[in-house]
């Protein structure tokens, strides 16, 4: 087959152009696609068995992948160079039916582009078994579906491949072969057959084009990886997660994997210990709000006060920063306090006559208070964020003591619950008194 290849390279060269705008057409539509999202941009590394003339390679290296090309025609691959020179793309020589010279799990996603139609099933067998060998993630199969065409049948008859037999059992390998595999028709006569080795869902749950608050409230457990890269999903929830990456300079894989990967292993390791607050009742919401993080802040703020005034007396001499942690502590102490009390004479009574009597004036009030609220939600956060910078992320000084380090651990303590507390707040429980009142109109 190689030596076939190898004669008509230079006309593949030729159609290299067209390939390219073909595959780009598709990788577009299948980003945008809202039924069947594949996002690549999550990934980093891809290698392309069977590349032919690079015009694969080319698209998916407009994506910002890092990508490699497998050929066993050599005369392909001088086209591919000289077709993607200047692309950094790398390329090898070498039979897809054979061990190519990477470890395993040496790349994010293997693909093979109307490759696996010329190959006899055993052959097929064998370039799964090592695009699995060395995908961490997807293995796509992109080759024709089942709505054959007449123009196709002859040249495939010509060719001597086994497309005949390959679209009528292709599904039925790749099941065999794979944990899952997804049918996505990316155009009139050809597909994608997404392929998953380890069972891991396919289609990414989340991507950075939704808000913040979003998916933390679809998914408690982000706001731990939020929390780790100080992105604010509290008060700054209500605006892209692509915005905030890029504005704090984050890599937007890098965040999106351990997002996705912390919901697929809690979806294979269900409990019950994370409850999904939008389908809990409204007065239950409040109440926990108020058993948890209201009773929290009213135990907890004097004694840290405490702890904050004693290492300013003990360390201050050498540490001036803790005159100012000392005073930021304090400011947002006593505006959490009146805030808290805000909301339990105020806010919370309210809903709860409300939740009683159904009387539209009791949820009147309730909602009246909440861009009071949201407004001093941003300035707890903003005084947090403060504590962040003047204490360089909780960094324990080489002479802090043991009252040092439990401060700075009953701060970050208090900056985790009063975050829980906001995103409760600001991103559902506000947003189900406001949806409420629209109702009652």
């Amino acid at each position: 087959m190689s030596t076939l290849f190898n004669r008509i390279a230079p006309i593949y060269g030729l159609y290299f152009h067209s390939q390219k705008k073909y595959y780009q057409n598709i990788l577009n539509n299948i980003q945008n696609d809202l039924q069947n999202k594949i996002d690549l941009k999550e990934y980093v590394s891809i290698i392309d068995f069977g590349c032919g003339t690079g015009a694969l390679c080319s698209a998916l290296k407009d994506m910002k992948l890092d990508v490699t090309g497998v050929d066993s025609a050599s005369n392909m691959l001088k086209v591919a160079i000289k077709k993607t020179k200047g692309l950094d793309i790398k390329y090898y020589e070498g039979s897809i039916l054979e061990r190519l010279p990477f470890e395993d799990d040496s790349f994010d996603i293997t693909i093979a582009s109307y490759v696996a139609h010329g190959l006899k099933s055993s052959e097929r067998q064998k370039m799964y078994q090592e695009m699995s060998r060395l995908s961490r993630h997807l293995v796509i199969i992109h080759d024709y579906n089942e709505k054959r065409s007449l123009l196709t049948d002859i040249a495939e008859w010509l060719e001597r491949g086994d497309y005949f037999n390959f679209i009528k059992v292709v599904k039925k390998e790749l099941r065999d072969n794979f944990a899952e595999v997804k049918v996505v028709n990316v155009d009139e006569k050809a597909a994608w057959y997404v392929c998953n080795k380890k069972g891991k869902n396919i289609m990414s749950k989340f991507n950075s084009g939704q808000n913040i608050g979003d998916i933390v409230v679809e998914f408690p457990k982000a706001a731990e990886v939020f929390k780790e890269n100080k992105v604010d999903f509290c008060c700054g929830g209500n605006r892209p997660l692509s915005e905030a990456l890029i504005e704090q300079g984050l890599d937007e894989k890098l965040i999106m994997a351990k997002i996705n990967d912390l919901y697929d292993y809690q979806q294979a390791n269900k409990d019950n210990s994370d409850r999904d607050w939008r389908e809990v009742p409204t007065g239950e919401l409040v109440e926990h709000i108020l058993d948890t993080h209201h009773a929290y802040l009213w135990s907890e703020l004097p004694k840290i006060s405490e702890y904050v005034t004693k290492i300013l007396r003990v360390h201050g001499e050498h540490h001036p920063e803790l005159t100012q942690v000392h005073k930021l502590f304090h400011l947002v102490k006593m505006e959490l306090e009146e805030h808290l009390v805000k909301e339990e004479t105020i806010q919370y009574p309210a809903i709860f006559k409300y939740l009683e009597n159904n009387e539209s004036v009791d949820l009147q009030k309730a909602v009246k208070v909440i861009a009071e609220l949201e407004a001093e939600h941003t300035a707890a956060g903003d005084v947090l964020k403060e504590l962040r910078a003047v204490t360089k992320d909780y960094q324990i000084p080489e002479d802090g003591c043991r009252s040092y380090d439990l401060t700075y651990m009953k701060l970050k303590e208090m900056e985790s619950d009063i975050f829980q507390h906001i995103h409760l707040e600001n991103n559902i429980l506000f947003p189900r008194l406001e949806a409420l009142k629209e109702e009652l109109k």
